[in-house]
C-alpha cells in the first residue's frame, strides 16, 4: 500500500476499514497509518465484521516496507482468521468454568455431610440421654449439637465470604481435639 493511497488495494478497491470491519472511517488508532510513521512492526487482535450472525477476529500483521535512504512507500497487511480459535478459547474457559463451580459443589458437599454426621451424632446422645434419664448424657448430647450449630454458621460464613473474593484467613489447629470430638461421636455407636 502506498502512504498516500493508504489502504486502497483491498477487494475492489475497498480500504481495510470497510472490508473487515464495516466501518465507514479508517480506525482511530491505525495501525497501517502508525507504521508508516515509525516503521514499527505491529500484530494485535482485531474483531471484523460479523458473520452468520456471530462476531469474526482475526490477527493482523502490518510490516513496513522501507525504500534505500529509510522512506516507508509501502506497508504490507496481512490478516489471519482466529475466529475459530477464539470460539475454542471461550469453551475452554467456560468448561474450566464448570469444572470449578464442579469443585466447589463437591467441597460444599462434603462440608455439609460431615456437619449433619455430627449433628446426627449429638442427636444420638441427646435421645439416648432421655430414654436412659441420664441428664448429663443429654447435656452432653445438647452441647455437641450447639457446636455443630456453631460449625454450620462458620462454614455458611467462610463460604460466602470467600464467593465476595476475600482472601480466607488460616490458623493452626490441633489435630488431637479434632480427634478426640470425632471419637466422642461415635464413641457409643463403634461399642454397639
Amino acid at each position: 500500500m502506498q502512504q498516500n493511497a493508504l489502504l486502497q488495494l483491498l477487494p475492489a478497491g475497498r480500504p481495510c476499514w470497510e472490508v473487515s470491519k464495516g466501518r465507514d472511517a479508517k480506525c482511530d488508532d491505525c495501525n497501517a497509518a502508525r507504521t508508516f510513521v515509525d516503521g514499527v512492526v505491529r500484530v494485535r487482535e482485531e474483531q471484523g465484521v460479523p458473520r452468520d450472525g456471530r462476531p469474526s477476529f482475526y490477527l493482523c500483521h502490518v510490516v513496513p516496507i522501507f525504500k534505500p535512504g529509510g522512506t516507508i512507500p509501502y506497508v504490507i497487511e496481512m490478516s489471519t482468521d482466529i475466529t475459530k480459535t477464539k470460539e475454542l478459547e471461550r469453551e475452554r474457559l467456560e468448561a474450566e468454568r464448570l469444572a470449578a463451580v464442579g469443585q466447589t459443589v463437591a467441597g460444599l458437599a462434603h462440608g455439609i455431610k460431615n456437619i449433619i454426621m455430627g449433628l446426627e451424632g449429638g442427636m444420638y446422645v441427646v435421645n439416648s440421654g432421655i430414654r436412659a434419664g441420664d441428664a448429663e448424657r443429654t447435656v452432653k448430647g445438647w452441647r455437641m449439637l450447639e457446636e455443630d450449630i456453631e460449625r454450620i454458621s462458620t462454614f455458611v460464613k467462610d463460604f460466602l465470604s470467600f464467593a465476595r473474593g476475600r482472601t480466607p484467613t488460616v490458623s493452626l489447629v490441633d489435630p488431637n481435639k479434632v480427634a478426640r470430638k470425632v471419637l466422642a461421636l461415635y464413641r457409643e455407636r463403634a461399642a454397639l
